[in-house]
């Protein structure tokens, strides 16, 4: 979920032998937009972030470690995706974080299913009836175990 969206990417791309599927929950895929608010997002995350990872906004404009820069990756080794997001979210906006993967995917032929819940912000995570979800994330998983 959120922040949790970068670790996904990141180890999936890292490991993508022991990834059968994603699943992001309004996933953080893109620092410029989450923490550094350079887009559209509203976060204020940026004084804490830079007060832990050191790391300054002119440096993440050349920063090649984003999820959005291993969504390749991901492809590849076709990696399917389940992926919830707010669609009134202004801490991680959609059009800045997941729609870029979900247009990548589409694009190149990848498997995503994407649940927008129109009126969420970043919270609350997850879906109502979070059947739907795990009901998706089994079948890709039992599509890759064939």
């Amino acid at each position: 979920m959120s922040c949790g969206g970068l670790y996904a990417c990141k180890t999936a791309a890292m490991f993508p032998d022991y990834i059968d599927v994603l699943y992001l929950d309004a996933p953080v895929m893109n620092l410029l937009s989450c923490p550094c608010d350079l887009g559209i997002a509203k976060s204020n995350l940026f004084d804490e972030y830079y007060r832990v990872m050191q790391v300054s906004k002119s440096e993440l404009l050349s920063y090649r470690e984003n999820p959005i820069d291993k969504m390749y990756i991901l492809l590849k080794n076709d990696i399917p995706v389940v992926m919830v997001a707010g669609g009134s979210d202004i801490i991680v906006p959609y059009e800045e974080n997941g729609a870029i993967l979900e247009k990548f995917y589409k694009e190149n032929g990848g498997r995503i299913k994407v649940y927008i819940k129109p009126e969420c912000g970043h919270h609350p995570h997850g879906l109502e009836d979070f059947k739907t979800a795990v009901d998706e994330v089994e079948k890709f998983s039992m599509e890759n175990a064939k």
